[in-house]
């Protein structure tokens, strides 16, 4: 989950430590059990947010990828699954978030 660019989440109660709201920010730790991470603002602050602990979620993924690209005979390393699992965990429940809250 290190190096995903992040912005505040539906469970946003930082004020303005990422630098104001639609400022991205980077993953660059994920705590014991994957419920925290440390995000490096763009703005140079560097906190910890609650990443589904106790259902909050401060942050939501900042996706800016193309849609419908494929890596062909790319395989996954079989020593990043659990981060990945926490990942699609964390992109999945932001998603769930979002779209629910935009319906």
């Amino acid at each position: 989950m290190d190096n995903v660019r992040v912005v505040r989440g539906p469970d946003w109660k930082s004020g303005n430590q990422d630098g104001g709201e639609g400022l991205v920010g980077t993953v660059v730790e994920v705590k014991a059990g994957g419920a925290t991470v440390v995000v490096q603002w763009d703005n140079g602050n560097r906190h910890e947010y609650s990443c589904g602990s106790g259902g909050n979620f401060e942050l939501r993924v900042f996706d800016n990828a193309p849609a419908g690209i494929k890596h062909r005979n790319v395989m996954c390393d079989s020593s990043l699954v659990p981060r990945v699992t926490r990942l699609v965990r964390f992109v999945s429940a932001a998603f769930h978030i979002r779209h629910t809250m935009e319906v």
